[in-house]
């Protein structure tokens, strides 16, 4: 009797803790989103850096009659000369050389938080929205781009952010997490306390002499911290 009691008790709590667990994915879209996550990495371990989305193919709509360069100007970058914003790294491999040919795709709001739209749209701008800018490394692995800071979502209390998406010549496109500023009333502690070496995404504001011009510095590490990835030493 003693041992049918506890397997009855054991069983209880198993079932509460499956409807716990199932209350929860379901109201927790973070969890459904990690649950989705290791199932597409179980699935497709060939896939470096996991799902990429939304529309990460954005990376390849670059203007196809001109070629790409190490630095670029995103659109309205000249409309408020008293947000503009200058963001500089260099690229690295997982081992810390600089990379050659790596296309780096970013894209962000405006300045009220929004993805603005032409109504033109039909790829990944739709999404993205128009400003948005591609960049080729050369040798130094260096890169630059001048854009205008975007703006926070007040409502949803989201921090500003520039979305970063990677491809290498040997891999498929990835994302990288997004760059993001120490200055922010809404950064997320994850991302105060995360290192650029691993990949994080805090910039470092640089001395600027341009009162009007913000400069900052990421440098990124392909690999370092990307699920899937071919680690090569």
């Amino acid at each position: 009797m003693a041992k049918t009691s506890v397997v009855k008790k054991l069983f209880i709590l198993f079932v509460l803790f499956l409807v716990v667990g199932l209350i929860w994915y379901k109201q927790s879209p973070e969890l459904r989103s990690w649950v989705n996550q290791k199932k597409f990495y179980v699935r497709h371990p060939e896939v470096v850096g996991g799902p990429c989305g939304p529309l990460c193919g954005g990376i390849y709509e670059y203007p196809k009659d001109q070629a790409l360069s190490n630095i670029d100007t995103l659109p309205d970058y000249a409309s408020d000369t008293s947000k503009q914003l200058l963001v500089t790294g260099t690229i690295y491999d997982i081992n810390g050389k600089p990379s050659k040919d790596v296309i780096f795709y970013i894209y962000h709001s405006d300045d009220t938080g929004l993805y603005p739209r032409r109504g033109d749209e039909k790829g990944a701008d739709s999404v993205h929205g128009y400003i948005r800018g591609w960049i080729k490394t050369k040798d130094d692995g260096r890169y630059s781009f001048y854009t205008r800071r975007p703006g926070f979502d007040v409502a949803n209390k989201n921090r500003a952010h520039i979305h970063c998406i990677v491809k290498e010549p040997a891999y498929n496109e990835y994302a990288l997490s997004d760059l993001v500023f120490p200055d922010d009333p809404w950064q997320l502690e994850v991302e105060k306390n995360s290192a650029q070496t691993e990949n994080g995404g805090m910039v470092k504001f640089l001395p600027s002499s341009d009162t009007s011009l913000q400069i900052c510095e990421r440098n990124i590490y392909l690999g370092r911290n990307i699920f899937n990835y071919p680690v090569k030493n």
